[in-house]
């Protein structure tokens, strides 16, 4: 089954911010759009769903927001991206969205992405709510 476009974009938003996140791990990050961006200016309809992606993760306990605007992983969602990635298990799944949000040029990397965020929200889910 395909996803919606809106919930592709945002799996694909997620696994790039994740990845992003990973790859400076413990550090927090200022939540700007220049962290999956970099120099280029996204679009409107970018920075609203880098925006949305950054509120829905911190209100459901997937990041932690440090005041005044910085965002980190938090315990439960770094042990998550710690296991194994479930398409290729010899990465774990922090590692291959922090290499696939470094170059997620390709249909292919945004697609891998996607797909091992999707895994990486799930898991996260089930941790969050099981205490």
């Amino acid at each position: 089954m395909e996803d919606p476009e809106n919930i592709a974009r945002f799996k694909d938003m997620a696994g790039r911010l994740l990845g992003a996140l990973y790859a400076t791990h413990p550090e927090s990050q200022f939540a700007d759009a220049s962290l999956i961006f970099g120099d280029d200016e996204p679009s409107g309809a970018d920075q609203n769903l880098f925006d949305d992606t950054v509120g829905y993760l911190v209100e459901n306990g997937y990041l932690t927001s440090i005041p005044p605007q910085d965002i980190r992983l938090n315990d439960r969602s770094f042990d998550v991206l710690q296991k194994p990635n479930p398409i290729t298990p010899q990465e774990s799944i922090g590692s291959s969205l922090a290499t696939w949000a470094a170059d997620t040029t390709s249909e292919i990397g945004r697609g891998v992405a996607a797909q091992a965020a999707g895994a990486a929200l799930s898991l996260l889910y089930s941790v969050i709510k099981s205490g």
